[in-house]
């Protein structure tokens, strides 16, 4: 019974603040998931990049030819692949709340591989562990994911971990 209600209070922070933190963010702040050029919201930037200006250094300087403009179209289309998929996995996280905490075993697995995955990417930026390599990374970005972002994603991998290994499998009863 106690390992249930461990198991519930993880799954529901987890699932929960996911939704919130991400759905909202995604959404309201950056507006990724509509144009690569929502990431000029964050706040590293102060207001100070126009949409213009966005499109003018995202765009393949002259002489990149075709294969510049599709790199460049590559990378912005790739920008709007995790927005869109970092709303859509907000809104799973929100559906998983009106689920049954047995129910949520194998999403919070899923959630807790996301988790810790975005938690190497930005930990590896902010310089804390080696998993692959930006060579476009700044000193403000590196020094931005190693606050909240690494912060959010370790919060996350423990509720979703948690979740995960405490939340009995369907073939075991509440019981054991």
């Amino acid at each position: 019974q106690t390992t249930m209600s461990v198991s519930a209070i993880l799954s529901n922070v987890g699932f929960g603040f996911y939704a919130l933190a991400l759905g909202s963010f995604i959404v309201l702040k950056y507006g990724s998931h509509l144009s690569p050029c929502g990431l000029r919201n964050d706040d590293v930037f102060g207001g100070r990049i126009s949409y213009e200006d966005c499109v003018k250094w995202l765009s393949a300087p002259a002489g990149a030819g075709k294969d510049g403009a599709n790199l460049v179209a590559w990378a912005t289309t790739s920008n709007r692949i995790e927005g869109n998929t970092l709303l859509a996995t907000a809104i799973g996280a929100a559906y998983m709340l009106t689920q049954p905490v047995e129910s949520r075993r194998s999403t919070a697995l899923v959630y807790g591989l996301v988790s810790v995955f975005a938690l190497a990417v930005d930990a590896n930026h902010a310089g804390f562990i080696p998993y692959g390599h930006n060579p476009f990374m700044t000193e403000d970005i590196a020094a931005m994911s190693a606050g909240i972002p690494c912060i959010l994603w370790s919060i996350l991998s423990v509720c979703f971990w948690g979740s995960f290994f405490l939340t009995p499998s369907s073939g075991k009863s509440k019981s054991s």
